[in-house]
């Protein structure tokens, strides 16, 4: 009798499980529409933007490519999310999941964003990814989004946008570390013609300059 009686209570939990799995199924949104290389739309939830990268925007270097992988990844698809919280234009921050795989973790890994350091518990799993695509030269990192030279050989000066702080900065010929200085397209850094078009973009001088 007891035997029958934990068979039983053993067949009533298997099914509450199932039943609860399907639930927690049920409430993953469907992912409507991507938007960009980090942000996507989900039913019922609206504008969610992915925790722990930063993609480039649409307008450059590997933004489209970066949309495009993304779509491939979540568009018509189900996720989990797991939010943070709603930032500044009511987005929700989420760490995003398609089954066992971690959408930002494939994005990284990819060299199609960048990381941004942002305070989660995947962290570790992410900077792994970051690391690997960086050491290996794929993506972001292969050199293809990096300008060397200036389109236009009397536009000499750098605008440089610091990758702690989001601080813009120019630098000219005769500011120290001048050479040192990379132009990554895909941050919206570029070159300028004369110190009054960097400051009107929004550039100051950086504090090593002359």
């Amino acid at each position: 009798m007891i035997k029958k009686g934990l068979v039983l209570l053993a067949l009533v939990f298997s099914l509450g499980l199932g039943i609860y799995k399907a639930n927690d199924f049920y409430h993953q949104p469907k992912v409507t529409s991507v938007l960009d290389g980090d942000t996507f739309i989900a039913e019922n939830k609206g504008r969610v933007r992915i925790l722990g990268l930063d993609a480039p925007e649409l307008n450059l270097c590997y933004g489209k490519k970066s949309k495009k992988r993304l779509q491939e990844l979540v568009l018509n698809k189900r996720v989990r999310l797991e939010i943070l919280r709603k930032d500044m234009y009511k987005r929700y921050l989420a760490s995003v999941w398609v089954g066992n795989n971690l959408v930002a973790e494939t994005l990284l890994k990819e060299g199609l964003a960048r990381p941004d350091y942002t305070d989660i518990k995947y962290n570790d799993r992410l900077k792994a990814a970051y690391k690997y695509a960086k050491n290996n030269h794929i993506g972001l990192y292969s050199g293809a989004c990096v300008s060397q030279k200036p389109p236009n050989p009397h536009c000499l000066i750098k605008g440089n946008i610091d990758t702690g702080t989001n601080n813009k900065f120019y630098h000219y010929p005769g500011c120290r570390h001048y050479k040192y200085i990379k132009i990554d397209l895909d941050r919206g850094e570029r070159w300028f013609c004369t110190r009054a078009e960097a400051e009107a973009a929004g550039f100051v001088k950086a504090s090593r300059c002359p």
